[in-house]
């Protein structure tokens, strides 16, 4: 059964990583990995090569290795048609990536960024760097097929709804926009094509020259475009933690996806109703891990800060009076 990563490993699993490096990823011997950060569905971890270079190994939970050749394929076309994706550093097998504990561990190159905390400029270049990834991913037809779907994580939460509604104060009230939300996304008709599905500002990551780079496409599916300028605006305007975004940077982010886009995304209720759902899709990720792990200490739904970014988007929506707030 997959492990649940810590943000401070224990300094066994820590040993254990570095000898599966150094047997695998050409590590050094003498420089123990350093943990970067916990991500929704993955861990991540830097380390050093025998030649000096800087690499980053993810361990991914809640992912089989199967589940994984379709961001390879992905990652593989964009590079070819010279999309700012991340290189991806192959093991001494030459595999994709292989299994840690369990868990499906790939590495790529580290790149060295800058913060882009406040940064109005920044906030903007995002906006044009996912546009121009649209761009690509419209053309790219992949030929492995690909489970995930914009609706992967409602439907983990539908299959655990008795247990969630129960378990958890408001729970119900949850269960009941989850399903609402589902049935009104079902039913729009709009652009698509592949899209990041976590285009946030720790998977966008910009070089001293402020040149950006696209990093983690394990969520990636086939969805709506909207969807993701949405999440984007909502992440790159919102410090972690907090439900409001900054307003200038909310617009400074679809301005510059707008910068080249011949048909411009409008900040409008049907924009809002898709912050509001990539945002419950978080949540409901959050939920359901909750249920097999003891990392999220939840009892109120009110806890998750994503799920407060959901009532405050879905409130701004076009469909607004099909929801039910908690109080």
């Amino acid at each position: 059964m997959p492990i649940f990563l810590v943000p401070f490993a224990p300094q066994l699993l820590m040993k254990k990583l570095h000898n599966f490096l150094v047997e695998n990823y050409f590590a050094d011997p003498k420089n123990i990995p350093s943990f970067i950060q916990k991500g929704v569905d993955n861990d991540s971890y830097s380390f050093i090569t025998t030649s000096g270079e800087k690499k980053v190994a993810r361990i991914s939970r809640n992912k089989k290795l199967e589940e994984l050749l379709w961001e390879f394929e992905l990652m593989s076309e964009l590079r070819k048609n010279n999309a700012r994706t991340v290189n991806i550093f192959f093991p001494a097998n030459k595999k994709n990536c292989l299994l840690f504990n369990s868990n499906p561990i790939t590495c790529f190159d580290f790149i060295e960024h800058i913060p882009t905390v406040n940064n109005t400029k920044l906030v903007y270049e995002a906006g044009v760097t996912l546009y121009e990834f649209h761009q690509v991913s419209k053309q790219i037809k992949l030929n492995i097929q690909n489970n995930r779907t914009i609706f992967t994580e409602y439907k983990r939460v539908l299959a655990n709804q008795d247990i969630i509604a129960e378990k958890y104060v408001n729970g119900d009230y949850f269960i009941k926009n989850v399903k609402k939300v589902f049935d009104i996304a079902e039913k729009q008709k709009i652009d698509c094509g592949i899209i990041h599905n976590d285009y946030n500002t720790a998977n966008v990551l910009f070089n001293k020259d402020k040149i950006p780079t696209i990093i983690d496409f394990d969520l990636s599916c086939y969805g709506p475009l909207i969807m993701d300028v949405a999440y984007g605006a909502v992440c790159w305007s919102t410090k972690n933690g907090d439900y409001l975004p900054d307003v200038d940077m909310f617009k400074q982010f679809v301005e510059g996806y707008n910068k080249f886009a011949p048909h411009k995304i409008n900040i409008d209720g049907l924009f809002f109703f898709w912050a509001a759902f990539s945002c419950l899709s978080i949540a409901c990720d959050l939920f359901c891990d909750s249920l097999v792990s003891n990392t999220y200490d939840i009892k109120n739904v009110s806890q998750s800060w994503m799920y407060q970014r959901f009532e405050y988007y879905i409130d701004k929506s076009v469909f607004v009076s099909h929801f039910v707030a908690i109080s």
